[in-house]
């Protein structure tokens, strides 16, 4: 037994219930409200709930029923009446970050955002928004602004009285392979690659932003971290893996460096829980049918977390080994399954916590989906684990690069090509 069923019905309640109200513990998450959006909508659409078209109004593998067309115009007015910043050229990541339209200080503190950028335009898209309300050239440029002279990404720009015009300002916030991601996904998503290629806007320093990553980022153990001397995590090695691979390919930017990335990521699923800090033997909870559940961790002798399943698991899914199987196949994926499903999905309320015993939240609920379906492709692809593909077939395939279903992916490449 590979673990209890995935309950679709469940999950698809609590990211429903979570887009209408959220309890008191998210306030402080109130700055980057499009982050909780983008969550749940994005796993929306990997359980089959977001329609694409007019004649879909079930998920035909499970029944659940689809958001209604109104809503999802509901949802594209509300991002980009509350998001979406003057000069149409970025978006912030809360309405709660607005100021009113006759403030002094509207443009000094109301900044756009990377982040909140790449969060808007990928929710925008499971909506299969066509992004015709933005300013694609404007948005390059303020996009180039935000680029450091060592090829890495601030937050955003702070307009001051030396530094000011268009997109004039100072960077803001630390040097982070966060914000180099987003940047990488805003430039591929609205097409900044084909708009400097037409003399339309110009580019930012791809070679700089890649050279940050190898030269900057990569550690002495081959996982990646704020700088070479500091300790590799696993969701900054996702962001810099992800980053090269929306810049044109992480294999062919990490060289010989590939092996040491995916050595990194398998030594960082383990099986290790919260109990055995105490120096107790292996908690037969951790064990089903007397194999230990293995999920994934970030640092070294740390638990396994949810959310890892998917930062780590997505960079090895981004490394492909041969066939068109990627490097995730050489993981234990039926044991991080097992773990996700037995150790922490709620089936009471739907979602995932971020490790057993606590309560689901919409971070950790929708990487474990995405997880989830990384493991499912990956066995389809390399037939080896029919259980796992039957247990949970009904999730949409997954891009590992922009975090969003194949799907999205597919309509942004349609796009791409009608630009």
């Amino acid at each position: 037994m590979i673990g209890p069923n995935f309950a679709y019905e469940r999950h698809a309640g609590f990211f429903k219930y979570c887009l209408k109200i959220l309890p008191q513990q998210y306030t402080p998450t109130d700055t980057t409200r499009l982050a909780i959006i983008f969550f749940c909508i994005s796993a929306l659409d990997l359980l089959g709930v977001i329609p694409n078209s007019e004649e879909e109004n079930l998920n035909p593998n499970f029944g659940l029923k689809k958001v209604t067309k109104d809503q999802v115009e509901k949802w594209k007015d509300w991002i980009y009446e509350t998001c979406l910043l003057p000069s149409r050229a970025a978006f912030r990541c809360s309405p709660a970050l607005a100021f009113a339209n006759d403030s002094s200080s509207k443009q000094t503190y109301d900044p756009g955002h990377t982040a909140g950028t790449y969060f808007a335009l990928a929710t925008l898209l499971i909506l299969r928004d066509d992004l015709s309300r933005i300013d694609r050239p404007a948005m390059m440029r303020w996009l180039c602004a935000c680029q450091r002279d060592d090829g890495s990404f601030a937050t955003g720009l702070l307009e001051t009285d030396s530094h000011h015009g268009e997109f004039g300002g100072e960077h803001f916030g630390e040097p982070d392979l966060r914000f180099g991601y987003c940047a990488a996904a805003i430039r591929w998503i609205i097409g900044g690659d084909l708009l400097s290629q037409r003399g339309l806007a110009p580019d930012i320093d791809v070679i700089k932003a890649r050279a940050h990553v190898l030269d900057e980022c990569v550690t002495y153990d081959g996982g990646m971290g704020m700088g070479g001397m500091t300790e590799s995590h696993g969701g900054l090695t996702y962001c810099g893996v992800g980053m090269l691979d929306l810049l044109g390919g992480a294999s062919d930017s990490l060289g010989d460096g590939i092996d040491e990335l995916v050595r990194w990521c398998l030594l960082h699923q383990t099986a290790i829980s919260d109990e055995d800090f105490s120096g107790d033997e292996q908690d037969e909870d951790d064990m089903v049918d007397g194999e230990l559940l293995v999920g994934f961790n970030g640092r070294f002798n740390k638990p396994p977390d949810t959310c890892y399943s998917f930062w780590v698991g997505g960079t090895l899914a981004m490394l492909p080994l041969q066939n068109g199987v990627s490097s995730l196949a050489l993981s234990d994926a039926r044991r991080n399954v097992s773990f996700l499903l037995y150790k922490t999905q709620n089936t009471r309320v739907g979602g995932f916590s971020k490790c057993a015993g606590h309560h689901p939240d919409a971070l950790h609920a929708y990487l474990g989906i995405a997880a989830l379906s990384l493991c499912a492709e990956t066995a389809r692809k390399a037939g080896d684990d029919d259980e796992v593909w039957e247990l949970l077939k009904g999730l949409k395939k997954l891009d590992a690069a922009l975090c969003i279903s194949y799907d999205a992916r597919q309509y942004v490449e349609d796009l791409r090509r009608r630009w």
